[in-house]
């Protein structure tokens, strides 16, 4: 294996020198502000993200602007796995197997909307990603697949291609892609905790929580969701719960869904671990506390990368910080983006953002 110094050294220095090009706190107030579109990319000038307002000038479409925020935060992982090796490397591309994951689920609701429900899908293909993050996937054969057979032959060869191959049929014929998805979650995370043998243990230690972190937010995603279903697709939610180390333990959140008081047994699995929580809890509605409860899951991940920049520089964490605060810049510049869109005023802006 080879040291610390000599795997890290070079990527040290040149995430450092990325992360310094993250977006200030003056700029991300100004998107807030932002009244109009036009008004939030003039505060992009002289930034990374100033080319964004061509890309917006050129179609007059926000979503144009947001295909291409996503593959950057595809690229944000791809870049990488050519100068890793190793059990890094290993880990690495399979956290990138995330965006890469989402550009998948975007595909398969394209082909079960055109040839499952049979509706016209010509106005979303344009903004689909195309490009590569770990596997080589032909995103034009998955969309267009005429059959089931057919799509489980595009994904051949694949990470995915067994379990495309095991749902596909029951996809159609059930018109769901509720347990196909659902397989594609639980791989990912298996995966994940795959990874994490061969790594040192520290740096084990570091990309543990910071899986936990994941599999905490899709769990109190599946919990937000079941929340406004009833009985078969709410215990079908209460089925998707990941179990990862150092994640909440999924029999309480479990528990907290058969609950009679729900949103205050959530609560206290994060009490103590995610501060400010209890102050937030005190003053939001239900609805609020719910959906604020994994924005906070959310922030403290973010809040633990922001440590990592000053910690050890040859280390995992230099790759997990730089990927985490990267994509959380993404993630609130398209919240910005549409809420000018939308004309949100600045205060609901800044809830977004």
């Amino acid at each position: 294996m080879r040291s610390a110094l000599s795997e890290y050294g070079y990527l040290s220095a040149k995430l450092k020198t990325r992360t310094s090009t993250l977006l200030d706190d003056d700029i991300i107030l100004k998107l807030a502000r932002a009244r109009t579109v036009q008004e939030a990319f003039i505060s992009l000038r002289g930034t990374a993200y100033e080319d964004l307002e061509r890309v917006y000038a050129a179609t007059g479409d926000l979503k144009a602007v947001e295909a291409e925020l996503f593959a950057r935060e595809a690229g944000a992982y791809s870049e990488l796995l050519p100068r890793l090796e190793g059990p890094t490397r290993a880990f690495i591309a399979a956290l990138a197997r995330r965006p890469e994951l989402d550009a998948v689920k975007d595909a398969l609701r394209l082909w079960f909307d055109s040839h499952v429900r049979g509706r016209h899908i010509g106005d979303r293909t344009g903004y689909r990603f195309a490009g590569r993050v770990v596997d080589r996937l032909d995103f034009d054969a998955i969309v267009n697949a005429a059959s089931p057979a057919e799509l489980a032959l595009a994904f051949r060869g694949s990470a995915y291609g067994s379990i495309v191959a095991k749902h596909a049929q029951d996809t159609a014929r059930l018109a769901s892609l509720y347990a196909l998805e659902s397989a594609l979650d639980a791989f990912y995370f298996s995966n994940l905790e795959s990874s994490l043998a061969g790594l040192r243990p520290a740096d084990r230690r570091l990309a543990r929580r910071f899986v936990a972190f994941d599999a905490d937010i899709q769990n109190l995603n599946s919990l937000v969701r079941s929340r406004l279903a009833a009985g078969p697709a709410a215990d079908q939610l209460k089925r998707q719960l990941i179990a990862f180390p150092g994640a909440v333990k999924t029999d309480a959140l479990e528990n907290a869904l058969a609950s009679d008081k729900p949103l205050d047994r959530a609560s206290a699995m994060f009490h103590g671990s995610i501060r400010g929580l209890e102050a937030f809890w005190a003053r939001a509605d239900s609805r609020g506390r719910l959906g604020g409860l994994e924005r906070f899951v959310r922030q403290a991940k973010t809040d633990e990368a922001r440590a990592l920049k000053g910690k050890n520089p040859f280390s995992i964490g230099v790759i997990l910080s730089y990927l985490e605060l990267r994509c959380d810049e993404l993630r609130r510049l398209r919240s910005a983006l549409n809420a000018a869109h939308y004309g949100l005023p600045e205060d609901r802006a800044r809830s977004v953002i």
